[in-house]
């Protein structure tokens, strides 16, 4: 909303990209537990602007993923529970539109991202930390559950896509661990194989993006919150 704009300050935001522009919406700031409000950055002049409201329930810590500058948003946590409905937003004519739930249970905190041409999510907490792995092939409108995620269940973990591999790294797992151990998930074989950890500290809830085919990760909270 700009430097004194009404954005409003929050946490477990929603964030992507679509044909040039950023957006962030979504999320929980000082006054209200849930928001719906979504904005636009545009990088060549430096201006936000508000868009159409997400139209399913106002909500904190769901995903995001964008196919081809369609974006997808979806699971969460509003004001009766966990979430698992899913909506398609396109950016050229400011709609919302309604597309299949989410294949797994209702959840917040879970990672989503794209890898080719489809949206991939999973881990999470449904009431418990989760370890289960969905795509979701738009063309279709339907979610397969694929290999599960084969480190700790866990939740507020950052994952990626560099097609044939995907990545979940780090988050925070049922025994009250912060972990920095990262996965590679193969498209062709389903199968996961666990790399090299995180060399940073151990983290949750941390930041991930890809630049030519360079993934980057950084920030999160391990009992204190991090900026490297």
């Amino acid at each position: 909303g700009g430097e004194n704009g009404s954005g409003l300050n929050r946490g477990g935001a929603i964030a992507f990209s679509a044909n040039g522009k950023g957006y962030v919406g979504l999320g929980q700031g000082n006054t209200a537990p849930f928001y719906s409000d979504v904005w636009e950055y545009d990088p060549e002049t430096e201006v936000w602007t508000q868009k159409a409201n997400f139209i399913g329930s106002a909500r904190r810590q769901a995903v995001a993923f964008t196919i081809n500058d369609t974006a997808y948003v979806g699971t969460g946590q509003d004001g009766d529970g966990y979430a698992k409905d899913f909506y398609r937003y396109n950016s050229l004519t400011n709609t919302w539109t309604q597309i299949a739930d989410f294949g797994g249970t209702a959840r917040k905190g879970a990672v989503g991202f794209t890898m080719g041409g489809q949206g991939y999510v999973g881990t999470g907490e449904d009431g418990i930390y989760t370890s289960d792995f969905w795509q979701y092939e738009p063309s279709t409108d339907t979610w397969t559950e694929k290999a599960s995620f084969p480190g700790s269940a866990r939740t507020g973990s950052c994952g990626w896509g560099i097609f044939p591999s995907a990545f979940i790294a780090c988050g925070y797992d049922n025994s009250f661990n912060y972990k920095k151990d990262v996965w590679e998930y193969n498209y062709f074989a389903d199968v996961w194989t666990q790399r090299s950890n995180f060399i940073g500290p151990k983290r949750t809830n941390a930041s991930s993006f890809v630049i030519d085919g360079i993934a980057y990760l950084g920030l999160g909270y391990n009992g204190s919150y991090l900026d490297d």
